[in-house]
């Protein structure tokens, strides 16, 4: 499913609570949060969020959220047993929320708008529904289940019962609190759980850097090539914005990239628009090379590849794009960097879409 949604959205857009059902069969922990914690748990809560967007996170497009609704996001890990195997649920409805003891919501966690999809496939968490055969012995794994709830839910002395069903051993109920609850404005934030927040923040901008960069080559393909002045332009610009400034993790609900700086907790408005570049914007690519390397060493060749061939891109097509300095050999450069950009994207799409 998460591949699936992640091609769509590729297309567009050209607290440690525990609970566990049992080490030998089914079960369900309806105590409080305080009491909650489980060692020998298989399903431990890392983080409830709710998320209420700052100004310039524009949400007003986001497919599937009426505004009366706003996204709960509960990230856990799911932890094997010892001995036994086990399958968790791949429908959504075994996945919820009770809030209040009132209104239950079903796990949306790849139907939702773009916003959404973005930064589930872009954190490299398991969606919840996805995660199927958990085989004993084996490492933990990171889950993430998100809802769309009424945000009238939300209030000082909201409670939440997460569920699941229909897992076996991982079966599971566990409840949180108010206080439990953490108010976000930027789903950048949910990375506040991992060891080191920053590099996986900028590590997880990746799939949206290589699919934007290689959707800006394919716009100049598909309007003109070097013959179009305005496409050259535009593609430059889309390119260069792609791979050299500071990214949230998640696109806004128009599809787009949203520049975002992590360490300083700042939105930066969109170069495009004249007089608006800030400082911070920019990103420094070694440290990109460097949070890759940490976080997605899987992907560290390709993320490598993938930057080295823009900048390529870059310097060629400014070249190709003015009579006065095309080359044959600057031509022949430009479409090998093509090359290298899309064999990239592919490796970096398929790690974070099969994930």
């Amino acid at each position: 499913m998460k591949k699936l949604l992640a091609l769509i959205l590729s297309a567009a857009l050209t607290l440690s609570l525990v609970a566990c059902g049992g080490g030998s069969g089914a079960g369900d922990n309806n105590t409080s949060s305080e009491s909650n914690t489980d060692k020998t748990g298989c399903i431990v809560s890392k983080g409830l969020f709710v998320l209420e967007p700052k100004d310039g996170f524009d949400l007003t497009n986001e497919e599937n959220l009426s505004p009366q609704e706003i996204y709960m996001i509960h990230v856990y890990d799911v932890i094997p047993d010892s001995r036994k195997n086990g399958e968790m649920s791949d429908m959504q409805f075994d996945y919820t929320v009770t809030l209040n003891d009132a209104n239950t919501y079903e796990s949306r966690t790849m139907a939702g708008g773009a916003a959404q999809i973005s930064f589930v496939t872009s954190s490299n968490y398991t969606v919840a529904d996805d995660v199927g055969t958990v085989f004993a012995g084996s490492d933990p794994i990171r889950a993430i289940a998100v809802f769309r709830i009424n945000r009238n839910d939300i209030n000082e002395n909201t409670t939440v019962k997460f569920t699941i069903e229909n897992s076996g051993i991982f079966d599971s109920s566990m409840k949180f609190s108010s206080s439990d609850i953490r108010k976000i404005d930027m789903l950048d934030k949910i990375f506040e759980i991992e060891d080191n927040p920053s590099e996986y923040q900028l590590a997880s901008t990746v799939f949206g850097r290589a699919v934007s960069i290689r959707g800006a080559v394919e716009y100049l393909s598909d309007n003109g090539g070097l013959g179009n002045s305005t496409a050259v332009i535009l593609t430059l610009n889309a390119v260069k914005f792609a791979a050299k400034m500071n990214l949230s993790a998640a696109w806004n609900g128009d599809n787009k990239l949203v520049y975002y700086d992590y360490d300083s907790d700042t939105l930066l408005l969109s170069p495009e628009s004249p007089g608006s570049y800030v400082e911070n914007a920019e990103l420094e690519a070694d440290k990109l090379i460097d949070a890759v390397s940490n976080t997605y060493p899987e992907i560290l060749n390709a993320t490598t590849k993938l930057l080295t061939a823009t900048d390529i891109f870059i310097e060629q097509l400014e070249i190709c794009s003015n009579p006065d300095t095309y080359t044959d050999d600057a031509l022949q450069q430009l479409n090998s960097a093509i090359g290298d950009i899309s064999s990239a994207r592919d490796e970096i799409y398929n790690f974070f879409a099969n994930s």
